[in-house]
């Protein structure tokens, strides 16, 4: 696999990524007092991560009062296309650990493996299964 390496539009490098998960937390809860006990952080270190992102990104995303926080119009747009990513990466990384593999190296005919492959029942009750066939000619012998 080929590295990414169109950077023009990124934004968001990985310090960025930890501000944003503070942010989550944060919005959340719409305290920074209850993000810093779930990040087991201080009250002052969430808010601290919480100005540097608003200043990186140009962006304010919190009104603070004197006892609460409130996201701000543009905070609400992130925090929802935040979690909704977080929320698509946590299933994808779910998905992916439920995957099972099972790997046969024995050689395989391919009048053995085609009945397999009509069988298509296999695919509507596990919709997870994923059956991978490789085919080469041994030219070894």
């Amino acid at each position: 696999m080929e590295p990414l390496r169109d950077t023009r539009n990124r934004l968001l490098n990985g310090w960025q990524l930890s501000k944003l998960y503070t942010f989550e937390v944060a919005a959340r809860h719409q305290s920074f007092a209850l993000a810093a006990d779930e990040l087991s952080l201080s009250p002052s270190a969430v808010s601290h991560r919480i100005n540097q992102l608003e200043a990186e990104l140009g962006i304010q995303l919190f009104v603070r009062s004197h006892r609460k926080v409130e996201l701000t119009h543009e905070g609400k747009r992130v925090f929802w296309a935040l979690k909704s990513s977080l929320d698509t990466l946590n299933q994808e990384i779910l998905d992916i650990k439920n995957q099972e593999t099972v790997r046969h190296a024995d050689r395989v005919f391919p009048s053995l493996y085609r009945p397999v492959l009509a069988g298509t029942r296999a695919g509507r009750l596990y919709p997870s299964l994923s059956v991978n066939f490789s085919h080469y000619a041994d030219r070894q012998r």
